[in-house]
């Protein structure tokens, strides 16, 4: 791209800068992103616009550059250097300040917002963290931000194509302790806090801005919405700023918590706020995390609550106004080897059946269950959660725990199978059927069980149809022959034939169900016969980049770990590359040169006579030659007859031969004056024409040794890296320079140069330390904040990377800020595993779904089961765990 300035094309600054595209241009300057050519990276730079270049613009920029120049934040936008400034018009003396800084690929928040629409909650998280840490660090540093707003928040985009939030724009920041403000009222309207109108900017000024933008992030809408003229109106009266809505009554599932934290922020007086952004920060987080008054009582408990945030990069995964995501998930890891934490949630005793038959014949159903409201239906899908006559006659009492393991285990495999078969009968049975015939389902069921030869006919056959087939059969002529003959009971062998039909007549009865979404839940049932009730539900677990930055200070011996120090030792690797013939294309022209002799005046008169410096004396030949300096000649003798003679240097007028005149040339009055003569008595000599001739230029060597310098430059590196010992690694890239030599010399010598034998050296130097050392020093820190950060349940995938940066040498020390990243992986036990199977039994495939999403440590799922309702069996469901 090129940029204008002072009628001026601009496509590179500094020789270095070299613009790509212009990103945004605001009131004061233009940002462009342009290519480093020095440190090979992409940078944005802020130049200030010709209009606004007066002595308060250029103060802001340089206060802009001077106050966070050195500053070492990861969530403060790098600025590289102070204000620099461009000389582009040396004869009017016009110069374009700029500021280098970092490029933030990822763009501003003001971009990702969607008016009306809350921001994700894991995205507030995140932004909400890392914000108030950029704010806390600049109030450290003594600085009031002052312009907090979406538009100054930045994404940084991290080799792995993660996210961090960074801070921008302190162009209208001030010092704590300034007693007055230049830009007082620097600002961006609906972020500015009350004292703001009136000219005070204190810490508390950037506590409001922040309560603004959680505000904003939590509702979709800004708090307050003000005219200029509705502030003049107040701030003449002295009122004082009104509170906004609660997010809450915007937002219904925000916790009420939250309300209070964001309107104290936003008090009108200045001491009734948060007195820093820490404090602000760990309050909202609080509210944030605080369980949703729409779930279920079975979830009070705060321990057994965790929402767990995603990786800094997912901004957009989450919708906060989801009921299902704010529906308070359990945490299952805190129900892992924990009967204190289970009895918290459940009861220390549960409501079982009387007898282990009747018990065994409906999955366990603990408390541990959310409210069917999460779910939104009104009425549970879960077997157990249907009326009918045959759980209502049993009699509930409490157990205790202990107790229902010991009734499951003295259950015999008949027994159980027998109470599946139950389970199967009544579903199979139509609920009026059920109420009408309570007592009598419970003995057909008795009944049932006496006739193990055609039990599966039985068990799919409603209790009037096996009335009307037992009547049938005991009035068949054939049977009562049988019956009469043997005085035995009547073979059952015909009924094979009846079961094979009914399975066949089963399985086109489900093709059909399996066809018409509305009827798939009766499908459950048929699945149980066919013997393909068994669920497999795969969860991808959740894994979370955890990365903290470091600054390791490398000592030569001795390390303090305490300080964070390092044992390191410097290598050096030197190569120099045979010479190579570049050839010159430097052209130019040598200037002709003058002419030079003396010049002799004679004067005949008797009063002495000056001439000046200059004196044009144009010879017989047409040729001008000049005098050199000013002459006086003196008077004629008169007792000698002689005339007064005086001599001075003169030179021809002419840069060429032409000047070289012979003795006498020159032969004649001058000056218009008859008594005064003058001649040349040697001749004029030196005069030379313009010459051309080339030279070896800058640019020919370093294009003709490019490849050479690449090539010498990696030998150098490879010899940097054969010095490392066994474990040790380099921090950082290594620094290498080169030096060109030339014979005869590169540039300009004033001489004729067709070419040069020309070499390079490269000498590449580094600190070489010990990675175990290193990933010792490191390690406990980076868990410390994945466990600050994540919570119980993650462990630790993989290993950990590092990144070294920002090297600053001082003595015999030399620190770098080094980042440390590494993959946490939500660790599902067994325990919970078995947990969600009991939860999951016998609800539809969507509800578990959307259950298990709002999970932590589920970051995906598939559920492999053909029908609609998942087996009410836990173990016909496998859950699997993948990372």
């Amino acid at each position: 791209m090129r940029l204008w300035r002072y009628q001026h094309e601009l496509e590179t600054l500094e020789g270095r800068y070299h613009l790509r595209r212009l990103l945004g241009s605001g009131g004061m300057a233009d940002v462009c992103l342009a290519w480093d050519a020095r440190e090979q990276r992409e940078v944005a730079i802020k130049v200030i616009k010709p209009d606004e270049l007066d002595q308060r613009a250029l103060n802001r920029f340089m206060k802009e550059a001077s106050k966070i120049a050195h500053w070492q934040h990861p969530h403060i936008l790098q600025v590289y250097s102070d204000l620099k400034l461009e000389l582009i018009d040396p004869a009017h003396g016009s110069m374009v300040p700029y500021i280098v800084m970092e490029y933030a690929a990822g763009g501003d928040l003001h971009k990702r917002l969607r008016p009306g629409q809350p921001f994700s909650l894991n995205g507030i998280l995140t932004l909400g963290s890392q914000l108030c840490s950029a704010v806390a660090y600049a109030h450290k540093h003594g600085v009031i931000h002052r312009d907090l707003k979406p538009l100054n928040i930045l994404f940084r985009v991290l080799p792995d194509a993660s996210e961090q939030v960074v801070l921008s724009d302190f162009g209208l920041a001030v010092e704590i302790s300034a007693t007055h403000h230049t830009y007082a009222s620097g600002g961006t309207l609906p972020y500015m806090a009350p004292e703001q109108f009136r000219g005070a900017a204190i810490p508390e000024s950037d506590i409001f801005a922040l309560g603004v933008i959680l505000y904003q992030l939590c509702t979709g809408r800004l708090p307050f919405r003000r005219t200029l003229y509705e502030i003049g109106r107040d701030i003449a009266n002295n009122k004082e700023l009104q509170s906004p809505p609660p997010p809450s009554s915007l937002q219904p599932l925000l916790p009420p918590d939250l309300d209070m934290v964001i309107l104290r922020a936003l008090a009108h007086d200045p001491q009734q706020r948060y007195q820093n952004a820490e404090d602000f920060w760990t309050s909202a987080r609080a509210a944030l995390l605080e369980p949703s008054p729409n779930v279920s009582s079975t979830f009070t408990s705060p321990r057994m609550t965790r929402i767990t945030p995603l990786p800094p990069g997912d901004f957009q995964s989450i919708d906060l106004a989801s009921e299902d995501f704010l529906s308070n998930p359990t945490n299952l890891d805190d129900l892992d080897n924990n009967d204190d934490a289970f009895n918290a949630l459940s009861g220390d005793d549960e409501l079982v059946p009387d007898s282990p038959a009747a018990f065994s014949s409906q999955p366990m159903q603990r408390s541990l269950t959310l409210s069917d409201k999460q779910f939104g239906s009104g009425q549970s899908s879960h077997p157990s959660a249907q009326p009918d006559s045959m759980q209502q006659s049993l009699t509930l009492r409490k157990r205790p725990r202990s107790q229902i393991d010991s009734m499951q285990r003295s259950l015999t495999p008949r027994q159980r199978q027998r109470s599946q078969d139950d389970s199967l009968l009544e579903s199979l049975v139509p609920k009026h059927q059920r109420r009408s015939q309570s007592g009598s389902s419970q003995v057909s069921l008795a009944r049932s069980r006496q006739h193990s030869g055609d039990a599966s006919v039985q068990r799919s056959l409603t209790p009037s149809r096996r009335q009307s087939a037992r009547t049938t059969r005991e009035s068949s002529p054939l049977s009562r022959h049988k019956r009469s003959s043997t005085g035995s009971p009547p073979t059952r062998h015909p009924y094979r034939t009846i079961v094979l039909a009914t399975i066949l007549l089963l399985v086109l009865i489900g093709s059909a169900l399996f066809a018409l979404p509305g009827l798939r839940p009766l499908t459950a049932p048929i699945i149980t016969i066919l013997g393909r009730n068994h669920a497999t539900i795969t969860i991808t677990a959740s894994s979370q980049i955890e990365r903290d930055t470091y600054t390791v200070i490398g000592v030569p011996r001795d390390p303090d770990t305490t300080k964070f120090q390092l044992t390191t030792h410097p290598i050096t690797a030197t190569l120099q590359s045979p010479p190579q013939t570049i050839q010159a294309t430097g052209k130019t022209q040598s200037p002709g040169k003058a002419a030079t002799g003396s010049l002799l005046f004679s004067n005949g008169s008797f009063a002495s006579f000056t001439l000046g410096k200059g004196t044009q004396i144009k010879a017989s030949n047409g040729i001008i030659v000049l005098t050199d300096e000013e002459i006086t000649i003196p008077p004629a003798d008169p007792n000698k007859q002689v005339a007064g003679q005086s001599t001075v240097k003169a030179h021809a007028a002419e840069l060429n031969t032409k000047g070289n005149i012979a003795t006498l040339t020159i032969n004649q009055n001058c000056c218009g004056k008859d008594f005064v003569f003058v001649k040349n008595t040697e001749p004029f000599t030196g005069g030379q024409d313009p010459q051309d001739y080339r030279f070896v230029t800058q640019q020919d060597a370093q294009e003709g040794m490019k490849a050479t310098l690449e090539q010498t430059t990696t030998q150098a590196r490879d010899r940097l890296r054969q010095q490392l010992r066994t474990g040790e690694a380099m921090a950082g890239e290594p620094q290498c320079t080169s030096k060109l030599a030339a014979n005869p010399a590169i540039g300009d010598n004033g001489t004729n140069i067709t070419s040069s034998q020309v070499s390079v050296s490269v000498t590449c130097q580094a600190q070489a330390y010990s990675q175990q050392e290193l990933q010792k020093l490191l390690a406990p820190k980076l868990q410390q904040k994945a466990s600050t950060d994540l919570g119980n349940g993650y462990t630790q995938h993989g290993g950990m990377a590092i990144r070294f940066s920002q090297a600053k040498v001082s003595g015999e020390q030399i620190s770098w800020v080094v980042e440390a990243s590494g993959t946490w992986t939500y660790a599902w036990s067994k325990t919970s595993r078995q947990q969600v199977a009991h939860y999951l039994a016998g609800r539809s495939v969507a509800e578990a779904r959307s259950w298990l999403q709002g999970q932590p440590g589920v970051a995906s799922l598939t559920i492999d089961y053909p029908g609609d309702l998942l087996p009410t069996n836990p173990d016909q469901i496998t859950i699997a765990i993948k990372s």
